[in-house]
Formats: structure tokens, C-alpha cells, sequence
């Protein structure tokens, strides 16, 4: 999961290549805030998860095949910029829906027509249904914030070699997870003395450290850790780094600009 406006990866997981990339979306779903906007693209695009997203309190927009569903064909050959429709659960999602603990209703969405410069027509669907709020104009812009997702694919395997594992049994991989995990672990031990030192003012600390201690304090919604420990830290220092300065700042505005 990536946060195309701060440009930060969310959540990342490691799993088998048999494993589906709606099933790991799924999984990343358990990091959103309520009211967050996700961006997918056409190879996502199901019922079971889309209702998985509004279950979640959140939204999505996301590029959708010209002949996904009947629905999408009836749109994509109408010709019209815009229109609300009621999606039916198919067949295919019923299961994954009770698998889940979904209800099967219909999801009431907008589907918008973007006209590309090659010449190409890309359907969209959204569940930003109010036309006032959101109108139809802005959708192309929107939708092309996630690219940076594909950059941050490229940094991974080719600049962090993140695929670069020490071996090629389950074991070897579980292995360098296992390390990442104990080097966390560790990072999070020390943040915790951050946090219930009674010090107004660190004298020592390594941002590594507080990087760490923020991301996880972010993911469980722990906002007042984050102020708390911002507030203990030099000032120059939380401005000179943006990640720490983005989480502080959100945090902020979570807690009602306290």
C-alpha cells in the first residue's frame, strides 16, 4: 500500500507467488483510515473487494475493463460521460463475500468516461458518487496519482534489491524476514524509552529509531505517542525530516490540532 500524496509506502507484505494480488490487497486494507481513497488498477477491480473497501469506512476509484461486467459494456457503449448504477454481487464474489463476513447488497457507484489522448477510452469506477463534489473533470488527474506506485515497484527490486534473498528455500526468505523483524523489534524496545523518559528534551536519540517508533505508533492510530515524542526532539531536527514531519503534522491534525 502506497500513499501516492507523501509518496511513503503503507504497508508491505511478502507472500507466495501463488498468492493473488486482490488477496494481498485485502490483507494491506487492515492499514486504512476511515475515509481513505484507494486507487487501483484494472487488474483489481472485483465486487468482494470493493465492498471490503466501503466495509472499511473507506473509498475507492479505480480503472475498470471495458468489458468487466454487463454493466461496464452497457456504459462503455452508451457513449455517456458519466452515470450511477446499482453493481450486483456476481456469482463469482458470493462466496469470497460470506468467506469474509460481507453482506451481498448492491453497491450503489459511478462509472466516468476518460477520452486519453491516444485515442483510447479508460472507464473508471468510483464510489465518490456526488457529481457537485466531485465532478467528472478532475477523474484523470486523480486516477494518475497512482503511477509513482509503479516508481516505488522499480526502487524496490532494482535499487533496494529487496528480491535479493540470501536463498531460495522458504526458509531462507522466512529467515531475512525474521531479521528485518528482530531489527524492528529492537528499534521499538529503544522508541519505548523515548516515549516514558521523563525528559523534556532528548539529549540522545537516533532517528532511525524514531522513524520506526512514528510508523508503528502511525499504523495503530496511536496519534498522542507521536506528539508526545516530536515534542522531545529538537525542533530542527522533526523539520529537516520529511517522514517525521508528515506523520507529526497528520497526527496533529488527527487529534484535532491540539
Amino acid at each position: 500500500m502506497f500513499d501516492v500524496l507523501n509518496k511513503i509506502t503503507v504497508d508491505a507484505i511478502i507472500a507466495p507467488v501463488s498468492t493473488g494480488e486482490r488477496a494481498c490487497c485485502a490483507t494491506h486494507f487492515l492499514k486504512m483510515m476511515p475515509n481513505d481513497l484507494v486507487l487501483l488498477d484494472r487488474g483489481y477491480p472485483a465486487y468482494w473487494l470493493l465492498n471490503l473497501i466501503v466495509s472499511f469506512g473507506g473509498h475507492f476509484c479505480a480503472r475498470v475493463p471495458n468489458n468487466k461486467w454487463v454493466s461496464i459494456k452497457k456504459f462503455f457503449r452508451s457513449g455517456k460521460l458519466q452515470k450511477i448504477i446499482r453493481l450486483q454481487a456476481p456469482a463469482t464474489s458470493v462466496a469470497k463475500c460470506r468467506e469474509l463476513g460481507l453482506d451481498t447488497q448492491d453497491l450503489t457507484v459511478r462509472l466516468i468516461r476518460i477520452e486519453l489522448d491516444n485515442g483510447e477510452t479508460e472507464i473508471l469506477i468510483t464510489s465518490l458518487t456526488d457529481i457537485e463534489m466531485y465532478p467528472a473533470e478532475i477523474f484523470s488527474d486523480l486516477y494518475h496519482l497512482r503511477w509513482p506506485v509503479e516508481e516505488d515497484y522499480k526502487v524496490m527490486k532494482c535499487r533496494m534489491e529487496i528480491e535479493n534473498f540470501t536463498g531460495k528455500s522458504v526458509l531462507s526468505v522466512n529467515k531475512a524476514d525474521d531479521l528485518e523483524k528482530l531489527c524492528e523489534k529492537a528499534l521499538l524496545k529503544e522508541f519505548e524509552e523515548y516515549r516514558a523518559s521523563i525528559q523534556k528534551r532528548l539529549k540522545v536519540f537516533r532517528l532511525e529509531v524514531v522513524r520506526a517508533g512514528f510508523k508503528k505508533a502511525w499504523q495503530e492510530r496511536d496519534y498522542a505517542t507521536i506528539i508526545a515524542v516530536a515534542r522531545k526532539i529538537p525542533e530542527d531536527v522533526l523539520q529537516e525530516d520529511p517522514k517525521l514531519l508528515m506523520w507529526y503534522d497528520q497526527a496533529v491534525t488527527r487529534m484535532g490540532g491540539e
